[in-house]
């Protein structure tokens, strides 16, 4: 059974699943002080974001200590390097698996998926302007990293980037189509 609630785009579902799993489910909610709802819809919700096609694009799961000593040990100029390739590759590679239609809209949803992985992303939406606020919790040479590879991407693109802040544990990003 599924009933739909139009005002909020939402709707309610049951389903089964074993005990052990729901007991688990119940105290990571309680730990992060959430409600088990917003724990699932946060769960589900990266579950088709990026993690669906993480096997295929080849990621790997990496610890914040072990980015923070390989960001740490890297120059400006091959953290440069990287972002290009990765700016250039990634969002479009998850872009062609998750949309059929190349529109700014898709681009933006992507960007927020492929963000995701680096940790809490805050998107929203003013005025035609999508501003990402990405939460990664790494180091500074990889806030400039973020920075780099989004800038790869912009600038093959009729977008405009704007860096609102950039710090140690945060990105904010501001992307703008040119082509309205």
């Amino acid at each position: 059974m599924v009933l739909e609630n139009k005002v909020k785009k939402s709707v309610t579902t049951s389903c089964r699943i074993d005990k052990e799993v729901f007991e688990a489910l119940n105290e990571v909610a309680q730990k992060k002080g959430v409600s088990l709802n917003s724990l699932i819809h946060s769960m589900l919700k990266k579950q088709i974001g990026w993690q669906r096609y993480s096997e295929e694009l080849g990621f790997v799961p990496i610890t914040k200590r072990t980015l923070r000593d390989i960001f740490g040990h890297l120059s400006d100029d091959k953290i440069k390097a990287i972002s290009k390739d990765v700016g250039g590759i990634v969002p479009r590679e998850l872009f062609f698996l998750q949309f059929d239609d190349f529109n700014f809209e898709n681009l933006m949803k992507v960007l927020e998926i492929n963000a995701l992985r680096f940790g809490a992303v805050k998107h929203f939406e003013n005025n035609g302007r999508h501003q990402f606020n990405i939460y990664h919790r790494v180091n500074k040479k990889f806030s400039n990293f973020l920075v780099e590879s989004h800038k790869t991407l912009v600038n093959e693109l009729p977008l405009k980037l704007t860096v609102k802040h950039s710090d140690e544990n945060t990105v904010s990003l501001e992307i703008e189509n040119l082509e309205k």
